[in-house]
């Protein structure tokens, strides 16, 4: 019960602001593989800088996107790095078997 009223999942305080949360996590994914960022990294553009480059991107903007990657678990940033998990590895660099995006 929320002030005295019987919830559902329609009225329930935060049901909207998760739904918009898993909205954006699969945005961020999206982005990054459209942008092609694990097969860049792959490839060894492993900076901010390296990849908005290649990609034609913003740094600030795509840094923002990589620390949201890495917060997701697809990427981990060491010494201002990005590096691949092994799951990224497998599914999301381009060429692989198993790659996740179009091809």
């Amino acid at each position: 019960m929320f002030n005295g009223k019987q919830t559902t999942a329609r009225n329930q305080p935060g049901t909207d602001c998760s739904r918009y949360l898993c909205f954006c996590r699969t945005r961020v994914l999206s982005t990054a593989v459209d942008l092609e960022i694990f097969t860049h990294i792959s490839q060894g553009k492993k900076t901010a800088q390296e990849l908005s480059q290649a990609t034609g991107t913003n740094t600030r903007g795509l840094e923002m996107v990589l620390d949201t990657l890495c917060s997701m678990g697809y990427l981990y940033k060491k010494n201002g790095a990005y590096e691949l998990t092994p799951q990224s590895r497998f599914f999301l660099v381009k060429g692989k078997k198993m790659y996740y995006g179009s091809t």
